[in-house]
């Protein structure tokens, strides 16, 4: 059977829709004849229950999209995790509109206006539209790190490939006793027992491997020069006799071991570096948790709720958000130290540093939790103390496997660890208030296999705005803004007359942060107003005017394959 591509995984999930959209449209009519039979049908109940079938509708194909990616990634398919998610975002961007998961949901809302007889206005419009962005938006992402784990989890699972038979010339300066070969067994074992002059039947049997195979390795080890052999009288190969390690073999294992000595050595400094820089950031994090902590409880008390269940659950939002953001922060620390030096570190490295620090990241959240649940008891605190042990072992888990992702993947042109030069494929996008432009500046980037990132879509988890943008602005390959005429102004002293057309001014903010964050290189803004007011002093930024004609995209398209984010 042959390994499933990308566009097999997509394909998997298309064929699946028709008769998904087909079930749904069942699902509709008999939601209709219940309504009506009841008498309900002219109810605001009943918008509310479309409403609620599509929300379902939506989490169900996106879960089976999910699926069909990690089906193909179990069949061996081995993409990198930009690539699984672009195969994700692919299929929701068919060429055949019945394949579309989206146009018959957003149809829907035709079942609680003009199909009974109801004008179909602009606010229900928005509403109903709003509410599908926000299911797709939380389901996708939901889905893409259930799909990125799955991956990373089966690439942290695949056999570890064999290793290279020992050559018939050892060189002194690649022999390792680490490779854990038959050779280096039979080398390590001799000199622990040299002295006696063991024959090839005791080394078998003392090592637990085949005579045979013993035999083999050492006459390939004697053919290297590696032993010293005393044959019996009658004569024989080297695998006949009784032998020690030459002279040769011990330098060479003198060799090794200080090598071994110094790699040690070369690995406690980016050990070091690492924990002082997950150090740092734990102890700017810290206070802004307490403080966010704080803050909710006195909105419990405020709302009449601070010695209930709801506070615990108000307060454990902001602390796994907190601890989420404090483990990806590690493991990004962990990669950054590991590049630093031409040290080859393993998994078992990288991890070990994680491992050394995740009492840390977890220790003031947990307390911060439980000091909360002590007004319910100790049961209460117990099972938060329960879900807190299991996050750690998760999230623990999760390092891990992305830590050995990047040390197995991680190694271009040289021995230790270098940070990939992949052109990321996220792309930060800022607008103003008209919502049509941005949804289509949002498709014609998803029809580039590209990932829109749009804040307003993100959750906040109690992050201030300036938090959002460095957390959701982090790796993108590049930064689009949409100025359109929100706003008017002048120069003091020139209005009424003065005045023109000009974007909101958290717009022009966004755009300087993306101008200082991403590079000036890799920002285009779309002008859907030829007369409004442009800021000064900014060069180097791509200005595009986003037509009626579709002309623009072309032009941006041609932005993003300068910069590389597309090729």
């Amino acid at each position: 059977m042959a390994t499933p591509s990308d566009r097999d995984a997509t394909d998997h999930y298309q064929n699946q829709v028709p008769s998904m959209r087909e079930q749904f449209a069942r699902n509709l009519r008999a939601l209709k004849r219940e309504y009506e039979k009841n008498g309900e049908l002219f109810t605001h109940h009943y918008p509310t229950a479309v409403a609620d079938l599509v929300s379902d509708e939506i989490r169900e194909r996106t879960k089976k999209a999910a699926a069909s990616m990690m089906q193909a990634v179990d069949a061996g398919w081995e993409p990198s995790e930009d690539a699984l998610k672009q195969a994700f975002i692919a299929c929701f961007n068919p060429s055949d509109y019945r394949k579309d998961s989206f146009s018959d949901l957003k149809g829907a809302i035709l079942e609680f206006t003009e199909n009974i007889g109801r004008g179909l206005d602009r606010a229900t419009a928005d509403t109903f539209e709003a509410t599908i962005n926000q299911v797709r938006n939380d389901t996708a992402a939901e889905a893409i790190s259930e799909i990125t784990m799955h991956l990373r989890k089966a690439v942290a699972k695949k056999p570890i490939a064999p290793l290279a038979p020992v050559p018939r010339r050892l060189d002194a300066g690649s022999f390792s006793m680490e490779d854990g070969g038959i050779a280096s067994k039979i080398i390590q074992y001799l000199n622990d027992n040299g002295e006696s002059m063991p024959s090839v039947d005791r080394i078998a049997r003392d090592v637990g491997i085949e005579v045979g195979v013993i035999s083999d390795e050492v006459l390939m080890l004697d053919d290297a020069g590696m032993l010293d052999v005393t044959l019996p009288s009658s004569g024989g190969t080297a695998a006949d006799g009784r032998m020690r390690l030459s002279t040769r073999a011990l330098t060479m294992l003198a060799a090794a071991r200080k090598r071994q000595r110094e790699l040690e050595e070369a690995k406690k400094k980016p050990t070091s570096l690492a924990s002082r820089l997950i150090e740092s950031d734990l102890a700017a994090a810290r206070p802004t948790l307490r403080n966010t902590v704080q803050n909710v409880l006195a909105q419990c008390a405020a709302r009449g709720i601070g010695q209930s269940g709801a506070m615990v659950a108000a307060v454990q939002g902001p602390v796994v958000d907190a601890l989420r953001d404090r483990v990806e922060r590690a493991i990004k620390r962990i990669k950054e130290a590991a590049s630093v030096d031409d040290v080859a570190l393993t998994a078992d490295d990288l991890s070990a540093i994680f491992d050394s620090a995740v009492d840390g990241i977890f220790q003031d959240a947990e307390k911060l939790l439980l000091d909360a649940a002590q007004i319910m008891g100790p049961n209460v605190v117990e099972q938060q103390r329960s879900a807190i042990a299991a996050m750690k072992a998760e999230l623990t888990e999760r390092a891990h496997a992305e830590l050995e992702i990047f040390v197995g993947t991680n190694k271009p042109g040289r021995s230790g660890i270098v940070t990939p030069s992949v052109p990321s494929r996220k792309v930060f996008i800022t607008h103003g208030r008209d919502a049509s432009k941005r949804h289509e500046l949002e498709s014609f980037i998803y029809s580039l296999k590209l990932e829109p990132i749009v804040l307003e879509d993100k959750p906040s988890g109690g992050l201030t705005i300036i938090e959002k943008y460095e957390k959701h602005s982090e790796g993108a390959g590049y930064g689009i803004v949409i100025v359109t005429p929100d706003d008017v102004g002048c120069l003091k002293g020139d209005e009424p007359d003065g005045l023109k057309p000009r974007s909101r001014q958290n717009v022009i903010f966004e755009l300087g942060y993306m101008y200082a964050n991403i590079s000036r290189h890799k920002v285009a803004v779309l002008l859907t107003d030829k007369d409004i007011e442009l800021p000064s002093n900014i060069d180097g930024i791509v200005w595009v005017y986003m037509d009626d004609h579709g002309g623009w995209k072309r032009k941006l398209e041609k932005e993003l394959r300068e910069a590389g984010v597309i090729g």
